[in-house]
């Protein structure tokens, strides 16, 4: 194997008339450090080109490879179709195999393999002779497993490089990688054009409204924007929303696992050619998915991560001709339950060693350290409130998750009006749910604190945390329990 990447980015598979300042950049460096043998990670957002980059790196290493095969891999298999399908535009489709339950081809100079079937990839190069001098690890991330390190100790890849929008785990790092080499930012993503700014629009009508509802109005307001593309539960959810946009005359269609890959294609490009106003999906927006023509995305849906949630808005981020600005419809006040911002959004969920920790604890643990504080009474309290509604606001979302509590649609504008004398009263009245361990078996004493915290407290908050603490109080009280899973659901 030779590395020498002189001669990148040019010859007649190249698709572009050059490649993206960041990528002529980074190359160069991945493949010095790739050469001083040292496990290299590139960092680079969510939509900047990942994908062409691994390919360069595979076209200018795949000379002399005899009984040599790269090992590219990723996390799934629709990632691994795309991947393949890049990189063998490159290369030749010829030279780059993909590995899988359904797909065995790994006597190429390049296999594409899903991280779930590397250790039997493996045991086929050896079987077979082949050794592997350079694995490239797509969203590199997702690589702290026994399946990979079965594969590396097997294989022992003499050169590494991972590539991923987020190089952090809890513990802060990534134990099989070195060091960060280059890394590509969220500004420069701005200042360079591949993604475009976004700006989030809530609900701002009766927010007892149910869901449906509020999304509809919602979706009549994207439709003018251009495509889009809206969330649902499951299979059902989206075929009775589509239904129910039909009705009121936005052209919709399905997108979900039922449907046949062309099916789903066929549909997606009558979005793109501006046939349908937009599409009801089920985890359509998954890594790899690129829809750079995307105007709006409607989140409907009870999105339980946090990393879920960054991956479907960083998809309609990305840069188009004619795209100035992105448009994200958020009417459950997801932005309020996650406090995500721009950059954690691109990289995945977590950024800078953030730990992509619960968000109804991380948030309990802003309004404790708060409470901690040596501050007078009521400047405590008024420096817990934005803590307190994102607290209130994950745990209705997570107590409906699991049928506990109706969640209600929030209205933003409404929200932050005072509380009603009406609220008031019930929120008195349901004060002894927290008050007798035996009404709500299993309530950790921590969040039984939070709660009557906030509900002895919201007469000075808003609308919105009244109504939040409504509804918990309400689940609860019926319930009579705290779900045992609920930090497995959090998260």
């Amino acid at each position: 194997m030779n590395f020498d990447h002189s001669y990148a980015w040019t010859g007649p598979t190249f698709p572009y008339s050059s490649p993206r300042a960041w990528q002529a950049r980074a190359l160069p460096v991945a493949v010095s450090a790739m050469m001083q043998g040292k496990r290299s990670i590139v960092r680079a957002i969510m939509g900047s080109g990942k994908a062409a980059l691994a390919a360069e790196i595979c076209f200018v290493s795949i000379t002399n490879m005899g009984s040599e095969s790269i090992v590219v891999s990723a996390p799934s298999v629709n990632l691994v179709d795309q991947l393949a399908e890049t990189i063998g535009n490159r290369l030749g489709e010829k030279n780059v195999g993909k590995y899988y339950p359904s797909a065995k081809q790994f006597d190429r100079p390049v296999v594409v393999a899903c991280l779930d079937s590397l250790p039997s990839l493996a045991d086929a190069l050896l079987a077979s002779g082949r050794s592997v001098p350079l694995w490239i690890a797509d969203e590199a991330h997702r690589c702290e497993t026994e399946t990979v390190e079965t594969f590396v100790s097997a294989m022992r890849p003499e050169r590494r490089v991972g590539l991923t929008a987020t190089p952090y785990l809890s513990s802060g790092g990534l134990e099989s990688w070195d060091e960060v080499v280059f890394s590509y930012s969220v500004e420069e993503a701005l200042e360079d054009g591949v993604i475009v700014p976004f700006k989030v629009e809530s609900w701002v009508g009766d927010p007892d409204a149910p869901i449906d509802v509020a999304s509809l109005e919602l979706a009549k307001r994207g439709k003018e924007l251009g495509p889009g593309v809206i969330n649902a539960s499951t299979i059902e959810d989206a075929e009775a929303f589509g239904a129910l946009c039909h009705e009121f005359g936005i052209r919709v269609r399905t997108v979900h696992s039922r449907k046949s890959k062309a099916e789903n294609a066929a549909t997606i490009e009558a979005l793109r050619v501006g046939e349908l106003d937009a599409v009801v999906h089920v985890s359509m927006l998954q890594e790899g998915v690129d829809l750079p023509w995307l105007r709006w995305i409607l989140l409907r849906r009870n999105t339980q991560s946090r990393v879920r949630f960054a991956q479907e808005v960083g998809r309609v981020l990305r840069a188009c001709p004619g795209k100035d600005f992105a448009t994200v419809f958020d009417p459950l006040e997801l932005f309020t339950a996650y406090k995500i911002t721009l950059e954690a959004v691109l990289s995945g969920g977590s950024t800078k060693g953030e730990k992509e920790v619960d968000p109804v604890e991380e948030s309990a643990e802003e309004i404790e350290k708060i409470l901690d504080e040596d501050l007078p009474e009521f400047e405590k309290f008024a420096a817990a409130v934005t803590s307190c509604e994102s607290y209130l606001r994950r745990v209705v979302l997570t107590l409906d998750a699991v049928g506990i509590s109706d969640q209600k649609v929030a209205s933003r504008s409404m929200r932050q009006e005072q509380p009603t004398e009406a609220q008031i009263r019930v929120l008195k009245s349901l004060k002894n749910v927290l008050a007798h361990e035996d009404l709500v078996l299993g309530l950790p004493d921590r969040h039984r604190f939070l709660l009557e915290y906030c509900r002895r407290n919201s007469p000075r908050t808003n609308k919105g945390v009244a109504s939040d603490l409504i509804s918990i109080l309400l689940g609860l009280r019926s319930a009579k329990r705290w779900p045992t899973k609920i930090a497995e659901l959090m998260i």
